[in-house]
């Protein structure tokens, strides 16, 4: 198929998966496991490495930074860790880059704001997104929404539910502006969204670079970390 065109760039979508510049392009000889953890929680992922004997088995290397990868093995099965950059067009070409090499269940939590009353350290699990940065689109055809996979939610609520941990399930806002959250913005987001809370909180969750949720099914094993693909508030608003 041919591109979609339009006037505005953002919104074509080309579904040729072939790019001039492939992940997998420098042939690096790695086979990693199928299942990996992609973790927005800073030092927490290289100590959590640490802790458990993880081992480097190559970088990710980007115009500012090395990202370790790290392997290790929870109840005999290897499992691939990483930590995740915040932002859309980062996370995702680290993200295209894991899959090239072989892995293909990848779970991710980290930490968020929020447009309602919700207290810090609450369990957040995203049920859609409202597509408010520019990376998606790239990757699906432009819509105002993208749902996150019902398998993936199942998963994720069950682990939450075999541990105890109470959850909510929100929608979220995935934006490239951090600072261009504006209070008309909020106000409009959640009178436009008045028809879809019937089925969720009626809350909104901010949180840059999340539209990869969907990408890839979510099977991790529920003993690998205590939060599991899921988004915390660091603090009200």
């Amino acid at each position: 198929m041919s591109v979609m065109t339009n006037d505005i760039p953002i919104l074509e979508y080309d579904t040729d998966l072939s790019a001039v510049i492939m992940p997998d392009h420098e042939y690096i000889n790695i086979n990693l496991p199928q299942k990996a953890v992609f973790a927005f929680l800073r030092d927490d992922v290289d100590r959590y490495a640490k802790e458990h004997n993880a081992v480097v088995v190559t970088y990710f290397v980007s115009a500012t930074k090395e990202f370790p990868v790290y392997v290790l093995e929870i109840e005999g099965q290897q499992i691939c860790l990483m930590q995740a950059p915040v932002g859309a067009s980062a996370a995702t070409q680290i993200l295209d880059w894991l899959i090239a090499y072989d892995v293909r269940e990848i779970i991710s939590c980290g930490s968020c704001g929020v447009l309602d009353d919700i207290p810090e350290n609450t369990f957040l699990i995203p049920c859609k997104a409202l597509r408010d940065e520019g990376t998606s689109y790239h990757y699906l055809p432009p819509e105002r929404f993208v749902d996150v996979s019902e398998r993936a939610r199942y998963a994720i609520k069950k682990t939450m539910k075999d541990h105890g941990l109470p959850y909510m399930e929100v929608i979220t806002w995935s934006t490239d502006g951090f600072y261009r959250e504006t209070k008309e913005k909020d106000v409009q987001l959640l009178k436009w969204n008045a028809p879809h809370w019937r089925h969720v909180p009626r809350c909104v969750v901010r949180f840059l670079g999340n539209f990869f949720l969907r990408l890839t099914p979510l099977l991790m094993r529920s003993s690998m970390m205590n939060v599991t693909g899921v988004m915390i508030p660091q603090r009200t608003r």
